[in-house]
């Protein structure tokens, strides 16, 4: 019966970490795509710190 529960927690936990990971990653993918959402633009063309920020997330 312990089994069964703790299975359950352990798929569940998965799940939530995999949800996490996953919404890190779409954030900074946003940063290195739009980085005017968030006031971090300096420049009006793509550079290499934002192409790589962009691959990374």
């Amino acid at each position: 019966m312990n089994q069964t529960a703790n299975h359950a927690s352990n798929g569940h936990f998965r799940i939530r970490l995999g949800m996490i990971l996953m919404l890190v990653g779409f954030v900074i993918f946003l940063i290195g795509a739009v980085p005017d959402l968030f006031g971090l633009d300096r420049s009006p063309v793509i550079g290499f710190v934002q192409i790589t920020v962009f691959l990374i997330g």
